[in-house]
């Protein structure tokens, strides 16, 4: 999956060129939800986010010359978690309160 490109330039015709990025991960997760009163949960999330080896390119020209920009390595793990609260004044309220961490 790529994306579009990017230029900056500058008043001496110089360019820096950005292409897309292409992309592969996964993360699985899950939510734990403890129903502590009619109008009150209390929640748990966590979850693991793995990049596969992601695929970027850049370009910089400088007066009439092209080089190759250095590219970032993409890949690695991330692992996220998420506490919170839900509070639901009234059945008949459509408002949910949430907040987490």
């Amino acid at each position: 999956m790529g994306s579009e490109t990017a230029e900056l330039r500058n008043d001496a015709a110089d360019n820096v060129h950005f292409s897309g990025v292409n992309s592969h991960r996964t993360r699985p997760g899950g939510r734990y939800i403890y129903q502590a009163t009619s109008a009150a949960s209390v929640y748990a999330s966590l979850a693991w986010e793995h990049e596969f080896d992601a695929k970027s390119k850049s370009s910089v020209s400088y007066a009439a010359s092209t080089y190759g920009a250095g590219v970032p390595e993409l890949k690695g793990s991330s692992a996220m978690g998420e506490p919170g609260v839900r509070i639901t004044p009234s059945e008949f309220t459509p408002l949910n309160i949430a907040t987490w961490v």
